[in-house]
């Protein structure tokens, strides 16, 4: 196997208590890069990037959000953190109530 090419990463997803995108947005300014929102299944999905080789993107359900947050492990690992979280959110967003 050749290490050098290994997709050294991880996946977690959280629901926290936040009332909109917006307002989680307005609290997180300061720690996170945002990405420009995408439309996944007629929902606004909201992508932000952290310092440490993490992005997650973020979806309203009701009263929380749903946070699913991918980190990279290895800085020679291949894989694009913010495609890979885009990619598990459209994944299950249909199984996220609204």
């Amino acid at each position: 196997m050749d290490t050098a090419r290994s997709e050294h990463w991880g996946l977690s997803q959280t629901v926290t208590n936040w009332d909109s995108v917006d307002t989680y947005k307005d609290r997180h300014q300061s720690i996170a890069s945002w990405l420009p929102d995408q439309i996944i299944a007629n929902r606004v999905v909201a992508i932000f990037r952290e310092p440490n080789s993490t992005c997650s993107t973020y979806v309203q359900s009701g009263k929380a959000g749903v946070i699913t947050t991918v980190i990279r492990f290895s800085q020679s690992s291949p894989i694009d953190e913010c495609a890979k979280a885009v990619e598990a959110t459209t994944a299950v967003i249909d199984q996220i109530p609204r």
